[in-house]
């Protein structure tokens, strides 16, 4: 939760960039649709990973800079010259925000793919006859693509 409430800022804003930058690309591209299905996809992918890096390093100086002062400020450790803070922040940033991003990008990712697989287990209780229709419709497909796999079909 820490790493979702501190880091949170950083997705919302990258997504907006990057739906901002896909909606430009369609504009300045017509030929896009014929190439791609979902046209500006690549754009707004670039821009979200941009945005997204310069935020996080960015947000990352911040909090360490942050937490430096929260830990002079209350006397939580005895700084004896500029070395010591400048140690102690650099070890926070390099270290301690950059494990909690990490993690907490592990752990939505995890907890998104139980999501799905839960939404999809609850959704197949309650629709047996179309979770069979279903199931025997990717059987039928896994078979008709290694016919095809195989013989060139």
């Amino acid at each position: 939760m820490p790493g979702l409430i501190l880091f949170s800022p950083i997705g919302l804003i990258a997504k907006y960039v990057g739906k901002k930058q896909g909606e430009n690309a369609m504009l300045y591209d017509d030929n896009s649709l014929a190439i791609t299905r979902w046209p500006g996809r690549d754009v707004i992918a670039t821009w979200k990973m941009m945005s997204g890096l310069v935020l996080f390093i960015t947000f990352d100086i911040i909090y360490s800079i942050i937490m430096v002062h929260f830990i002079k400020k209350c006397n939580l450790y005895e700084f004896h010259g500029r070395k010591d803070i400048f140690i102690l922040g650099f070890c926070i940033f390099a270290f301690f925000w950059t494990v909690i991003a990490y993690a907490t990008i592990l752990l939505w990712e995890r907890l998104c793919w139980v999501g799905k697989r839960t939404w999809v287990g609850v959704w197949s209780l309650f629709n047996p006859r179309e979770r069979k229709s279903l199931t025997s419709w990717r059987n039928e497909l896994t078979i008709r693509v290694c016919r095809w796999v195989d013989n060139g079909e």
